[in-house]
C-alpha cells in the first residue's frame, strides 16, 4: 500500500503493520469529516476525506482544451518543470493535431503503462486512450511520480527525456526550441 503526496506528487510505502491503524483512522476521520447535502431535492452522501481525488479524476465537465488550460493544468498538479512538460504536449501531439492527440485525448505519446497507477482507459492506435485530455495529464503526473523522482534539475529531466522518452533525435533540443519560442504565448 502507497501513500500519495499531492504537494511533491510521490507515493511513500507504508508498513504494513500501520495499515490496521490507518485504516481505523479512516473511519474515525471519515464519521467527522462526511456530510450529508441536499441537490435537486436529492440527499447525496460527500466524503470530505476523499473530495480531491474525486474532484481530480470527476473533472469531465471541464474538458474543453485550450494550450493555456493545459499549462494550467499542469501547474495545478504540481507537476515537475512544468514548461518543459508543456513543450513536451505540443512536441508529442503534433501541436495538438495529432490523430493520437484527437482519437486517443492522449498529448504526450504515452503508451498504457502495467505497473504503476494510470488513468487510461486501454490501448488504441498503438497508444493509451483516455476519457478526455485531463486523464492525459494526470497520467504523466503519476508517470513522473512514479519513475523520475531522482530527477533534480531541468538539465538532468531533458537528459532523461532524451535518452530515455523520445523516439527521434535531438529531442533535448526540440523541447528547448518550443520553450524559447512559447508558440502559445501562455500566462505563466
Amino acid at each position: 500500500m502507497y501513500k500519495y503526496n499531492k504537494q511533491s506528487l510521490d507515493f511513500k510505502k507504508i508498513n504494513p503493520l500501520n495499515i490496521i491503524g490507518i485504516i481505523a483512522c479512516l473511519l474515525v476521520l471519515s464519521s467527522f469529516t462526511s456530510y450529508m447535502v441536499g441537490t435537486s431535492g436529492k440527499t447525496q452522501y460527500v466524503d470530505r476525506a476523499h473530495e480531491d481525488l474525486i474532484m481530480v479524476l470527476n473533472d469531465q465537465e471541464n474538458a474543453s482544451f485550450t494550450p493555456q488550460q493545459l499549462y494550467d493544468y499542469i501547474k495545478e498538479l504540481n507537476i515537475k518543470y512544468p514548461d518543459i512538460v508543456f513543450a513536451q504536449s505540443v512536441l508529442e501531439s503534433g501541436n495538438f493535431k495529432s490523430s493520437i492527440f484527437r482519437s486517443n485525448h492522449n498529448l504526450f505519446g504515452m503508451k498504457e503503462a502495467g505497473k504503476r497507477i494510470r488513468t487510461c482507459k486501454g490501448t488504441e492506435l498503438n497508444h493509451a486512450y483516455y476519457d478526455n485530455w485531463k486523464q492525459s495529464v494526470l497520467d504523466y503526473a503519476f508517470y513522473q511520480a512514479s519513475y523520475l523522482n531522482d530527477i533534480k534539475s531541468e538539465s538532468q529531466y531533458l537528459e532523461y527525456l532524451d535518452n530515455n522518452y523520445a523516439e527521434v533525435g535531438n529531442y533535448r533540443e526540440r523541447v528547448q526550441n518550443v520553450i524559447k519560442t512559447n508558440a502559445f504565448n501562455l500566462k505563466k
